[in-house]
């Protein structure tokens, strides 16, 4: 058995656009459907901050050593800043799920992560910020979403 990987999207906002790059929502779709799947691959550059604080500025693995109150986290156990993912559920629920459901399950992605995917995973892959502070201001974003097949 072997494990094949096809790319399924880039995701990129690259920097000094005109336009704003706050994110504002808690979650952003950046892949509209994962399917026929066994696995997940996701790569990640860039750099991005809680807008007005220059200090917090961070990037995929996330602000490491800076101690913040969980309460002030999506995702307990990773680092501020973080980038997070979950396949499925809503753009809006903003926190760790209490359910059992595969829907809202948060993971974090940092700057690579493979993930191996329930059996029959389907569904919208989103992104977040392991912070409730919002906006957070992207100044530069690459993301590489690549699904596996075992065959």
């Amino acid at each position: 058995m072997a494990l094949t990987w096809k790319q399924l999207t880039t995701y990129e906002l690259p920097s000094k656009q005109p336009n704003d790059l706050s994110f504002h929502e808690p979650w952003r779709l950046v892949c509209e459907s994962i399917e026929d799947a066994t696995d997940l691959k996701i790569a990640v550059t860039g750099e991005w901050k809680v807008k007005g604080n220059d200090v917090l500025k961070c990037g995929p693995n996330g602000l490491l050593g800076f101690t913040l109150a969980e309460s002030e986290l999506v995702l307990k156990g990773c680092p501020f800043g973080a980038l997070l993912g979950k396949i499925g559920g809503s753009s809006a629920f903003h926190k760790e799920s209490t359910t059992t459901s595969a829907a809202d399950q948060l993971f974090a992605i940092g700057a690579y992560c493979t993930l191996k995917l329930p059996e029959e995973t389907t569904g919208p892959l989103f992104i977040g910020f392991n912070a409730l502070a919002r906006p957070i201001e992207i100044l530069q974003m690459k993301i590489v979403v690549s699904s596996g097949r075992i065959v």
